[in-house]
């Protein structure tokens, strides 16, 4: 999959949508000609802490771009990646829950991350970007960077 733009085309339309408790999800189509489809994952997380693992933290470190001008989500703001056409939003919800619930459960926070996570531990919208080392014994493993 490429690098290509995850919200604007000259056709865009929600394949998908789920609110998956964490966080709203959405499967958008985004067409620029009769052979140039894509499909994007938008996700905006609804529930936060005042301390530790985030699931924007989360999603940052499964690849997902930072973008404060989603029209696929309610907020308008969301952490995207491109993923197949045949991605299972339903299992994708799951796993990331479950993923995000174990290392809730475990207290690994940042420290993982931290490790194994986006160069210089910046899991904002810039660390997103760097290099990673996906988890691949976590439930989250139904989609890869």
């Amino acid at each position: 999959m490429s690098g290509r733009e995850h919200h604007r085309a000259l056709k865009t339309e929600v394949v998908d949508r789920l609110n998956a408790g964490r966080a709203q999800m959405v499967l958008g189509a985004l067409q620029s000609g009769k052979r140039d489809k894509w499909f994007t994952l938008h996700v905006n997380p609804t529930s936060f802490s005042t301390a530790g693992l985030q699931p924007t933290d989360w999603l940052a470190y499964l690849g997902f771009r930072r973008n404060d001008q989603c029209n696929f989500t309610e907020s308008q703001r969301c952490y995207s990646r491109e993923v197949p056409q045949e991605f299972d939003l339903q299992q994708f919800a799951t796993a990331f829950n479950a993923g995000f619930g174990y290392l809730e459960k475990r207290k690994m926070g940042f420290a993982v991350f931290c490790c194994r996570g986006p160069k210089d531990g910046d899991f904002t919208s810039a660390g997103a970007e760097a290099q990673r080392d996906v988890i691949t014994q976590s439930p989250a493993t139904a989609i890869r960077p």
